[in-house]
């Protein structure tokens, strides 16, 4: 491999200033291992990083490297690293590794060549199934994050649930759901092609919020049933999924909840929000937060294998890493789904 020129790197410097630039060619240490990345996803919080400038995670140098959703081939393994192999397909934990990979760290997975410090004890690394691509590999983390919800709500066979957001998270939470047996699943969204998305991963009806929250309640109840709590009629809904991060979407559960239901945050909010606490309390509803994953990374990639086809429909848009750039500012339209930028090798 010709490293002489060094590698290129997305970093964020500021608010709605992220830049492809050139930096050394990473030095491999006893414990550390050299990735070269075959693809990787743009996360929501790769788009929230890039609008605020770090998120507050900006380290001590003013640049943020980011992508954390990365596949790749390991080519060089440091001398005390002893789990993996040269030529293995891998894909990133970034939870796991110690310099937390493109979420305020040293590195980011947007790079030719990736480096991952300590892998032999941090468990920063999974092998890749041979059946599954490097591409579909790059999937696994966003499915993980799903994943981790939709378990932090205990769903049931024959149950009903309504997600809120049909990006990549909110499309992954559907695909979990009915997996599990849920019966019926309704996602909401503002965009018709997202929704459109939210079908194929199995939603089994979609609205659109743009009907306002009188609208959107009425039809819920209309699929779900309704029941009462002190006289008020409210939706028979078993669990409801924050994905889209509206602050309107917490006030519009607490308002049709039942007694019982439960509520998963997995958006992130970046205000505080007012909410209803007699209305929370007096249907002795459950909300409970959800982020990242723990044996749920392990678990979404060996689902691949078998999923993978469907998983792949979520992709609306590759790019090319020569326009990355490109492919992160569109991530960030209201209408896309995962997008995966790929790296040309030779």
């Amino acid at each position: 491999m010709n490293t002489s020129n060094g590698i290129r790197v997305v970093s964020v410097h500021g608010p709605n200033d992220v830049r492809v630039e050139k930096a050394d060619f990473p030095d491999v240490g006893a414990d550390d291992v050299l990735i070269r990345m075959h693809a990787c996803g743009v996360c929501g919080s790769d788009v929230h990083y890039i609008k605020s400038g770090g998120g507050g995670r900006m380290p001590d140098e003013g640049r943020m490297p980011i992508g954390h959703e990365g596949s790749g081939e390991i080519v060089t393994v440091g001398s005390a690293v002893r789990d993996v192999r040269q030529g293995d397909r891998v894909i990133i934990n970034p939870m796991a590794t110690s310099a937390v990979i493109g979420n305020g760290g040293s590195e980011g997975a947007f790079s030719d060549y990736l480096l991952v410090r300590e892998a032999g004890s941090s468990g920063g690394l999974l092998p890749i199934p041979e059946t599954v691509s490097y591409e579909d590999a790059a999937l696994a983390e966003p499915l993980a994050v799903s994943l981790r919800a939709a378990n932090r709500a205990g769903p049931q066979a024959g149950e009903k649930a309504v997600v809120f957001g049909a990006g990549p998270i909110g499309l992954g939470i559907v695909l979990w759901l009915k997996r599990r047996g849920v019966a019926h699943v309704i996602a909401v969204d503002l965009s018709e092609a997202r929704l459109e998305l939210a079908r194929t991963m199995g939603a089994d009806h979609v609205i659109n919020a743009r009907v306002g929250d009188d609208k959107l309640a009425e039809e819920i109840r209309a699929l779900h049933g309704t029941d009462q709590v002190f006289g008020v009629e409210v939706c028979g809904t078993d669990m409801y999924f924050d994905a889209a991060g509206a602050p309107s979407v917490v006030q519009s559960v607490f308002a049709m909840g039942k007694t019982h239901s439960r509520f998963v945050i997995v958006a992130m909010h970046f205000r505080p929000i007012p909410w209803d606490v007699m209305q929370f309390m007096s249907k002795e509803m459950t909300m409970t937060g959800s982020v990242g994953y723990q044996g749920e990374l392990a678990e979404a990639l060996t689902a691949l294998s078998e999923i993978g086809d469907l998983a792949r429909q979520m992709v609306t848009d590759t790019y090319a890493f020569d326009d990355v750039l490109d492919g992160l500012r569109r991530a960030a339209e209201g209408d896309s789904g995962k997008v995966i930028i790929g790296f040309q090798q030779a």
